[in-house]
């Protein structure tokens, strides 16, 4: 199966990192580069997004009625992913090119950012693979672009002086899906707090404290502030609690203990070791506070569902891009960082295979499909591979 070979040339890649001669790991993170583009690029109903952005596509205007007539009103994406399809259209190209140029740019940003700022680049990437590629690319193309401009604002945060671009970049986000405004606080609040041994231990404390509980964290937030929040904001949260996901808690299996893993490396990592430099403490600072984050809404939102999956790409992104570093300095002597490959392999195996064998996930990535290859028949009856997935998800929902 292509995703499997996939990933086995990614895993080989993933040793380089550790090699002395550092023409092998540079060459192999550029050649990775063009195998996710191209893999992402000529995808035929391949994914969940792939119906439902062809026919939003066609219904989004040209620019100049998409700027004097509303700004398409009929298609209720952001305005920012609405002016990208606007402007594609004008310049005469069809739906395939518009995936060519979101997946060219999500993947540009991803190498772009651990190009810059990532020790163990190709483990990095084996990781991002596994855990958020077949979505960020494949799945949700206008999160995978805010996605991208927060790893240009975190970019941005660590190596300029200047907030205002770390902040562009962050309201650029928004324009294209609109949960990314959630890491203006938590990037303002890394810039002024710096966490430390017993801030870190209190909050993982309070989380398992308030969750065991079982505060309903999102409804108290939400009765208290809906009368001042904004209207579209509003009915996103209603939305939230009248989804059929709602109140339906996931079970406490691979990913809470992912989680706490990976939150006793990291608390190694920054606390524990302590040796880093001031620029290094600086940096890890805000991915310290992220992480912390993403387990705090993996915990509090178990119940919430649809809330967790609208957020959990943007954390994921990012710890793929970290969890490497966390693995191998703990592992600190050059044959146990080997050791470390291997445990980020497995790892990333784990978390593919998983993702490929839920059965409507089965459905709308195997087989690949390419634009090179003749159209299964079933597309002429404008039947996606994406309605026969969701018809089992609500078969699933109605088993008693």
């Amino acid at each position: 199966m292509i995703y499997y070979v996939i990933f086995l040339i990614l895993a080989l890649f993933s040793f380089t990192d550790n090699l002395k001669d550092k023409r092998y790991s540079s060459l192999s993170f550029i050649i990775s580069f063009f195998i996710l583009f191209l893999f992402g690029s000529l995808r035929y109903d391949t994914g969940w997004d792939f119906a439902t952005y062809r026919f939003y596509f066609e219904r989004t205007d040209t620019i100049n009625v998409f700027l004097t007539n509303g700004f398409s009103p009929s298609v209720y994406f952001e305005f920012g992913f609405k002016l990208l399809i606007s402007i594609i259209k004008s310049l005469g190209l069809g739906f395939q090119s518009f995936i060519f140029i979101c997946n060219l740019f999500v993947v540009s940003c991803l190498y772009y950012f651990i190009n810059r700022n990532i020790k163990y680049k190709n483990s990095a990437i084996l990781l991002f693979y596994s855990l958020c590629y077949l979505f960020i690319n494949l799945s949700i193309l206008r999160q995978g672009i805010a996605a991208s401009f927060l790893l240009l604002a975190i970019d941005s945060n660590f190596n300029n002086k200047n907030s205002y671009k770390t902040y562009s970049y962050i309201f650029i986000s928004t324009l294209f899906h609109f949960s990314s405004i959630v890491f203006i606080p938590l990037i303002f609040v890394s810039q002024i707090f710096k966490v430390k041994q017993r801030a870190f231990l209190l909050f993982i404390s309070s989380i398992i404290f308030i969750s065991l509980v079982n505060i309903p964290i999102f409804e108290i937030f939400y009765h208290t502030f809906h009368s001042i929040l904004p209207s579209d904001l509003n009915e996103k949260f209603e939305f939230y609690i009248n989804s059929t996901r709602f109140g339906v808690s996931r079970a406490i299996g691979f990913g809470f203990i992912e989680k706490v893993f990976f939150l006793i490396l990291l608390f190694h990592y920054f606390i524990v070791k302590n040796n880093l430099t001031h620029k290094e403490a600086k940096n890890i600072n805000l991915i310290v506070l992220m992480l912390l984050s993403y387990f705090a809404i993996y915990v509090l939102f178990i119940d919430v569902q649809v809330i967790y999956t609208r957020l959990k790409f943007y954390f994921m992104i990012v710890a793929s891009c970290y969890y490497p570093l966390f693995i191998y300095e703990f592992l600190n002597k050059q044959f146990s960082k080997q050791l470390g490959v291997v445990i980020c392999i497995s790892f990333s195996f784990i978390n593919l295979y998983n993702t490929l064998r839920f059965e409507p996930n089965k459905i709308v990535f195997i087989p690949y499909q390419t634009i090179i290859t003749e159209p299964p028949s079933y597309l002429t009856q404008d039947y996606y591979r994406i309605d026969r997935a969701q018809e089992i998800i609500k078969e699933n929902q109605n088993k008693p």
